[in-house]
């Protein structure tokens, strides 16, 4: 069994549907077997426009704020799945 990691997925490109004004942006936290399964799990969740493309770094590797970040993007996510459950 191959061993999990978890990477926080980066969001690249300005949107205004998604991420206006903002160049890059943590998306979230995936366990994955490597960098590629995270961004291609990501990538099943996520809207990303033409323009976007998804990254991914290891948590260990990643800034205190950068993986803030992701928690707080996670949580979002997670509400807006709740939401869209009892609707």
């Amino acid at each position: 069994m191959s061993r999990r990691v978890t990477y926080v997925v980066y969001r690249h490109g300005s949107n205004s549907a998604n991420q206006p004004m903002c160049g890059v942006m943590a998306v979230g936290l995936w366990e994955a077997p490597n960098r590629s399964a995270a961004i291609e799990s990501a990538g099943e969740e996520l809207i990303v426009y033409a323009n976007q493309h998804l990254t991914a770094k290891p948590a260990a590797c990643v800034s205190k704020t950068d993986y803030l970040e992701a928690i707080e993007a996670d949580a979002m996510r997670m509400q807006g799945a709740v939401r869209m459950a009892h609707a």
